[in-house]
């Protein structure tokens, strides 16, 4: 094997894939790689092989135990960002802009809902109306 894994290092290079920012992303992934392959290893090999060897020791066991809170907490704050985003995504779709000029509605209630002659007459004169004066 090459050099010795930085396993913190590479933990937080691989952190930094799942940035908001494509292009910050990529570098890290890019590094991560690169990282890997300074080390003599494949991913394969780094999963499968390097890093059960590394954290059997007692010493990498309590730094796990130390460590472990904030991982999981990082990665609740990861979901919860995914969340947001799928909703903003759902909500932007979802959401028509709205056109509130009289013409626009009375066209939307004549073609949406089933009108009788009657409701159709009504509401076909409400243009024409004149509102009413303070007086009245």
């Amino acid at each position: 094997m090459g050099e010795q894994m930085n396993v913190r290092k590479l933990a937080k290079v691989l952190a930094m894939t799942t940035s908001a920012s494509d292009g910050e992303a990529l570098v890290a992934a890019r590094k991560a790689a690169a990282m890997v392959d300074q080390a003599g290893l494949t991913y394969d090999t780094l999963f499968s092989e390097y890093l059960p060897n590394h954290y059997d020791t007692a010493a990498n066991g309590a730094w796990i135990d130390e460590n472990k809170q904030s991982w999981l907490v990082r990665a609740l704050i990861r979901k919860l960002r995914n969340e947001i985003a799928e909703l903003r995504q759902q909500t932007a779709t979802s959401t028509k802009p709205a056109n509130d000029d009289a013409a626009s509605l009375k066209q939307r209630l004549l073609t949406s809902a089933p009108l009788n002659n009657w409701e159709r007459n009504t509401l076909s004169q409400i243009g024409t109306i004149p509102p009413k004066s303070k007086e009245e």
